[in-house]
């Protein structure tokens, strides 16, 4: 079963998010103290103490440590370091749930959180809606991510916090 490490544990975002990987086992990790629940499909990890100038080393770790095939940063800190790492987290074989970071100012919007996706390699793993889309720009750029999405105008705008 694949891992995913998904970031801010102990926001509702985190917590909403979850659901959309049924299939997966899930480590929710956040900095300073996390619950200690642990179940069959997710468990939560403490990253200790919060420093920006070591976040993709601290995640990249955290990773390798859980034996993790995919990350997704929540926290907008967390997406700049990250996307400026991707190189080297999939060197290690994980997946980085993140547009590119030339793409990333372009998804840096507001929108209704609502509706949202999750989306790898343009395709989408999860929705949170009835609705079928298919999103053109996300398949053409094969977009990665945690996305609101505007379903009138299948607007995007990159998940964080």
């Amino acid at each position: 079963m694949a891992k995913i490490l998904i970031t801010a544990a102990t926001t509702a975002t985190a917590i909403k998010i979850k659901k959309a990987f049924a299939g997966f086992k899930l480590i929710l990790a956040d900095y300073g103290e996390v619950p200690q629940l642990q179940t069959e499909n997710y468990s939560f990890l403490s990253l200790g103490n919060q420093n920006k100038e070591s976040t993709a080393h601290i995640l990249l770790t955290s990773c390798l440590d859980q034996d993790v095939n995919m990350i997704l940063p929540l926290y907008r800190f967390e997406i700049e370091a990250v996307s400026k790492a991707v190189t080297l987290f999939t060197e290690y074989g994980i997946k980085v749930l993140l547009p590119h970071i030339d793409l990333l100012s372009q998804y840096d919007v507001q929108i209704d959180p609502k509706n949202w996706l999750i989306l790898e390699n343009g395709n989408i793993l999860y929705q949170s809606f009835p609705d079928h889309v298919k999103n053109e720009e996300a398949a053409n750029l094969k977009l990665n991510g945690a996305f609101y999405i505007e379903t009138q105008t299948e607007k995007l705008g990159l998940i964080s916090i």
